[in-house]
């Protein structure tokens, strides 16, 4: 939900798997009614990576800088969407990868969690500011 152009509220709910993940601004992140937090994971050769389709990143522009991404971190999996996102803000995975995504709930549950969205332009990181919706990672 967002007011006056900035995200306040994010929701995802996953009824097959009994799971339920919320943030609001100013209360922070839960997973199933508990605290939620992102991964504690300090280095990037410790890290999962998550993507919804690596070679996707190829048609945005930025399949050389995935591909040196992806063989830097201890491993890569394709967990896709909502729950690519899911894992990273309750800290069972470190980083999303997602060429085409809507940012707000992704960045409330990733901030109130401890975390940071951010978007990658010609190889410049920028942080999502809060009226971005739509974000082309290229």
């Amino acid at each position: 939900m967002e007011i006056d152009g900035e995200s306040v509220l994010g929701v995802c709910n996953l009824p097959a798997l009994h799971e339920l993940v919320y943030a609001a601004r100013g209360i922070g992140c839960f997973w199933n009614g508990a605290t939620a937090r992102v991964s504690k994971t300090k280095f990037l050769s410790e890290a999962l990576l998550l993507a919804t389709d690596f070679g996707t990143c190829e048609q945005y522009g930025f399949g050389p800088a995935a591909e040196a991404l992806q063989q830097q971190v201890n491993a890569r999996r394709t967990w896709g969407d909502a729950y690519g996102h899911v894992l990273v803000a309750t800290g069972r995975a470190d980083i999303m990868l997602d060429p085409v995504m809507n940012v707000g709930t992704a960045r409330r549950s990733s901030r109130s969690g401890g975390g940071r969205v951010a978007h990658v332009h010609h190889g410049v990181e920028h942080d999502v500011g809060p009226t971005r919706r739509h974000q082309h990672m290229t």
